[in-house]
């Protein structure tokens, strides 16, 4: 199902990373990168919360607001090292 929600993308992207990285666990990665294309809107409120994020970060910066789905995947990343 092709959708512009954030958080689908996120977890299709991070759900292949997972599939790779089973496969390929002595594989050292230097950069990663997820293109999407095709996309559709998503339901409202995840619409609205995408927007939100983003006339936060255009205003601010990037590094001002994140969704607290990425910062526990951080932390969780930096446990296991």
């Amino acid at each position: 199902m092709a959708t512009n929600s954030t958080r689908s993308c996120y977890e299709v992207a991070s759900g292949l990373f997972r599939s790779w990285l089973e496969s390929h666990s002595n594989t050292p990665v230097r950069l990663l990168g997820v293109g999407v294309s095709g996309l559709e809107e998503s339901t409202q409120e995840a619409g609205q919360i995408d927007q939100a994020l983003d006339e936060i970060s255009e205003r601010y910066g990037d590094n001002m607001i994140t969704r607290g789905l990425a910062l526990e995947r951080k932390s969780a990343g930096k446990q296991n090292r």
